[in-house]
């Protein structure tokens, strides 16, 4: 329902003007989901390194005794850690690693979805401001009052719709 929102409001005629203002926003969005999928790989590799130390240490300083398991995350599995410490850290990699698509995904479509509701509100600013810019005052009373009316009127529609997306968005 949101992205389909989103679909129709870059599929809609819009001024150059908005058009810039609304690809700054959707710029600022990719930029900070890139951000955030970057330090989320950061962390989960920190994360999953602290499994994988003993595996390390074993190889470059071995030991005639076998180190002690570091698991992930506290779990408990019904057969012998030992035998089977190989298939249980490949196990809780996968699980770190399915979580973290899925965490960021999540999230950022929502940072997406928060930065294009800002480009809208953005340009519903700028309808607002640039209403009554370009009318000459040569023009004659009742059509410039006709005209500057409905550039008014059309800014506040677009200001009503982007408040209606960013309350969609906050509910969901």
């Amino acid at each position: 329902m949101l992205l389909t929102a989103i679909w129709k409001d870059w599929s809609t005629d819009r001024l150059i003007d908005e058009s810039d203002i609304m690809v700054e926003y959707a710029k600022r969005g990719a930029f900070f989901s890139r951000l955030y999928c970057g330090l989320g790989v950061f962390c989960s590799i920190s994360f999953i390194q602290l499994s994988l130390s003993p595996y390390i240490l074993d190889i470059i300083s071995p030991n005639n005794e076998t180190r002690d398991l570091i698991y992930i995350y506290p779990a408990y599995y019904y057969i012998d850690d030992r035998k089977y410490r190989m298939f249980i850290s490949v196990h809780m990699t996968y699980t770190v690693i399915s979580t973290f698509f899925v965490y960021v995904g999540c999230d950022a479509s929502y940072i997406y979805m928060v930065q294009h509701a800002c480009g809208q509100l953005a340009v519903a600013g700028h309808r607002f401001k640039n209403a009554l810019s370009d009318l000459s005052i040569d023009n004659e009373k009742g059509g410039m009052q006709d005209k500057s009316y409905e550039r008014v009127l059309h800014s506040i529609r677009e200001h009503q719709y982007a408040t209606k997306s960013v309350l969609k968005l906050e509910k969901h």
